[in-house]
Order: structure tokens, then C-alpha cells, then sequence
């Protein structure tokens, strides 16, 4: 098989198994009322007046970024769905072809869930940051601990998250392993 046709499956299912598992884990999550009010207005776009007069313009300016990014997310995650369900259905007659592809694409996102698992461990702090550098380089996402956002999604709230994101990711690598093992027996 092309290695290039590999490499563009394995980036694909590990962009896939990420976001994937990022749309779940905010879709299923428990929110307390003021967190469940933020996330509404992420999904919708639509202000709870309320919720608004509570916060400062930094803040709502950054939930706008924030809205903004996970729009694009969206476009990145449909873009790569189309991508991978192309590159599956282009191989499906051939088992041992695609045994490889799921093979490959799982051992690369559950290494790199496991690589951003061993990070977070080392230095959560570290990782936070960049990830907002990253997505935030304008620098709006520093707020005082005081802060409404402080208080309503305090650091303990994004290391559940990225936890159960991450479980969420390896058990799918998982599956795709285990579907590779099954797709390479039958081609036997």
C-alpha cells in the first residue's frame, strides 16, 4: 500500500478520534447552571442576558474566540470525516488494506492521547498554555482567579475534561486496533 495514502489515513483517524472525542465528551458532560449557560451560548451562539451582565467584556470576547474556534473545529472534523470515509470506502473490498489503515491510525492517536496524557501529568499548567497560545495568541484568555470564568470553570474543571477526552480517544483507538486484527483475519 502507498505510504502516502497511510500517512494521510493515520493524521485523519488521529484529527478524527480527537475531535470526535472532544464533540462527545462536551455534548454528554454535567454542567452546573452557570457552566451549562456558557456551553449553551457556545453551541447556539445565543446570549443569556444574564449570563452576560456577569461578566466582564474580556470575557464574553473570549467566549466569542472560543465560539469561533470550535465553529472551525467543526469544519475540521467534517472536512476529516468525509476525508477518512472516502479513504474506508476506496478500500473496503480489500480487508488486508484496511486492516493496515485502521491498524496504523489507532497505535498513532492512542500513542499521541497517550503522549498528551504523559504532558498533562508532568505539567497541566504548561499544556493549558499552550493550547491557548495556540488557538488564543492574541493572549485574551488570562483572567483574575476572581473572575467569573475563573469561578465557573476553574482548572480542575478542564483536567476532567481533557481526562475523559482522552479515556474516551483510547478507547476508540482501541477499537480501531481491535477492528484491524479482525479485518486482517478475515483477508486470511
Amino acid at each position: 500500500m502507498d505510504k502516502k495514502i497511510i500517512i494521510l489515513f493515520v493524521i485523519g483517524l488521529t484529527l478524527l478520534i480527537g475531535l470526535f472525542s472532544y464533540k462527545m465528551v462536551l455534548a454528554f458532560s454535567d454542567y452546573n447552571e452557570e457552566q451549562q449557560k456558557v456551553v449553551d451560548y457556545l453551541k447556539n451562539g445565543e446570549w443569556d442576558e444574564e449570563l452576560k451582565k456577569g461578566m466582564s467584556s474580556e470575557e464574553t470576547a473570549h467566549l466569542e474566540d472560543v465560539r469561533e474556534v470550535m465553529q472551525k473545529l467543526n469544519y475540521v472534523f467534517y472536512a476529516v470525516l468525509l476525508i477518512c470515509t472516502v479513504m474506508v470506502t476506496q478500500h473496503y473490498k480489500k480487508k488486508k488494506e484496511l486492516g493496515e489503515l485502521f491498524l496504523w491510525g489507532g497505535i498513532v492517536a492512542g500513542a499521541g492521547s497517550i503522549l498528551i496524557g504523559g504532558l498533562s501529568l508532568i505539567s497541566f499548567n504548561w499544556l493549558f498554555t499552550l493550547f491557548h497560545d495556540v488557538f488564543f495568541p492574541q493572549g485574551n484568555w488570562m483572567f483574575e482567579i476572581d473572575s467569573f470564568l475563573i469561578q465557573t470553570f476553574p482548572l480542575n474543571f478542564f483536567i476532567w475534561m481533557l481526562v475523559k477526552i482522552l479515556i474516551f480517544s483510547l478507547i476508540l483507538a482501541s477499537l480501531f486496533i481491535l477492528g484491524s486484527i479482525y479485518l486482517r483475519h478475515e483477508s486470511d
